[in-house]
């Protein structure tokens, strides 16, 4: 019985030492598999690393929803080097850059044209009305943001024919490139409300004049031939759209429309008379 228990025991030792010598050789394979994955990433990234550094230079910049400067100019704004690396290019700076600069830029987003193209978009605002103040002119978009300062009216009407005429009150700074700032925040606030929902209205395209100068009294001027009271805030929209019909039902004929109550409307034809 002895040697048979011993034959077992070598048996045994035996499987054992395959069954270890698998796991080690297990093992091997795999660390050789990881090894060369890891010097596959390596290389990678090496050749990534001088791709970028040789190539993806920056060798023309293209700029989009340019409306009111010259392309040249917003270039040379930028900080944009030719040359430079188009991935290493801060957008965040450029697009600072170019809003402090040109204030009727609202926004600008920089992208990539790969192998060497630098794409800016800017989001230009358009200018809505103009705000006379001791005799200078100043433009500002429907959020009454500041994008230009004219001297005469005349320059103004020829640049501008579109523009409306602004009137307000309590204006506290009017700097371009920033918003307009007011006395009192509430007039601030109603004011943007006001320029909001007359902007939208479907008559402000022939609206010469705005009159915000007392919020509770608004008045608008039509064509530079109807004056329209529309007293305060309440009900804007309303009243904006039965002015509409008012002016539509009246055809040519110029006068003044009382709608500060949206209950009943007044309008009183004039011939030949202007309002300015």
């Amino acid at each position: 019985m002895a040697p048979e228990v011993k034959e077992e025991q070598k048996t045994t030792e035996h499987g054992k030492g395959f069954e270890l010598m698998k796991r080690n050789r297990t093992r091997k394979t795999v660390k050789r598999r990881l090894f060369t994955i890891l010097l596959l990433v390596f290389l990678c990234v090496v050749f990534l690393i001088i791709a970028i550094a040789v190539f993806f230079r920056v060798s023309d910049i293209e700029i989009r929803g340019n409306s009111y400067y010259k392309d040249q100019d917003i270039i040379d704004a930028s900080g944009i080097e030719y040359g430079k690396n188009i991935y290493l290019v801060d957008s965040s700076d450029v697009s600072d850059r170019i809003v402090e600069g040109f204030p009727f830029v609202k926004k600008v987003d920089l992208s990539r044209k790969v192998p060497s193209t630098v794409v800016l978009e800017l989001e230009c605002e358009d200018p809505m009305c103009c705000v006379e103040i001791a005799g200078e002119y100043f433009l500002v978009s429907r959020g009454l943001h500041v994008l230009e300062r004219l001297d005469n009216a005349d320059d103004l009407a020829a640049r501008y024919p579109g523009v409306k005429r602004l009137i307000v009150s309590g204006v506290s700074e009017m700097i371009v490139g920033r918003d307009a700032r007011f006395d009192k925040d509430a007039y601030a606030a109603d004011l943007n409300t006001i320029m909001d929902t007359v902007s939208a209205s479907d008559i402000f395209e022939g609206v010469t004049t705005v009159d915000v100068s007392d919020r509770f009294n608004i008045t608008l001027i039509y064509a530079h031939t109807v004056k329209a009271t529309l007293g305060g805030t309440d009900d804007l929209e309303l009243k904006l759209r039965f002015l509409a019909e008012i002016i539509k039902d009246s055809g040519t004929s110029g006068g003044t429309i009382d709608i500060e109550s949206v209950e009943m409307g007044y309008f009183i034809p004039s011939t030949g008379e202007r309002y300015d």
